[in-house]
């Protein structure tokens, strides 16, 4: 009897947004429909030696940036009130894209930024938010 397939790709979440210090978090993620880290990592270049050989340093981590989309609620408890009071703050953040037991978590600090308020009449809005990742951030395994 064949071995059942193994599983190669995950879907993204349940998983969890937070920005803050431990204990004081803002969780993101009911409202997140969409939720994106990327590293801004940039390759240095290669440099040619006298002896013919190539010497490339190590890449740099530019910090990169944690974005998304979240659905705006206009009340001052809504995620885009929180991102207009905190503008220029540099906070914690964890990103899991999915929780359980073998996952990871992503975690760093980002400098928050206003997003757009508004959209259409009579329609559920959304925002877009992309905030700045300061350095390299940590990948950790879930509980």
């Amino acid at each position: 009897m064949p071995e059942p397939a193994k599983k190669i790709a995950q879907t993204l979440g349940p998983g969890s947004l937070k920005f803050g210090k431990t204990g004081a978090e803002t969780e993101f993620a009911s409202k997140v429909t969409k939720a994106t880290y990327d590293p801004g990592y940039s390759e240095a270049e290669t440099t040619p030696m006298l002896d013919g050989s190539d010497f490339k340093p190590e890449g740099d981590w530019n910090g990169g940036k944690i974005s998304g989309t979240f659905y705006q609620d206009f009340t001052l408890a809504g995620l885009e009130a929180w991102c207009f009071n905190h503008a220029g703050e540099t906070m914690p953040f964890v990103f899991t894209p999915k929780t359980g037991q073998g996952n990871y978590k992503i975690s760093g600090e980002c400098v928050i930024k206003p997003v757009s308020i508004g959209g259409d009449p009579k329609k559920t809005n959304t925002a877009d938010f992309e905030f700045s990742v300061l350095g390299k951030p940590r990948m950790e395994a879930t509980a």
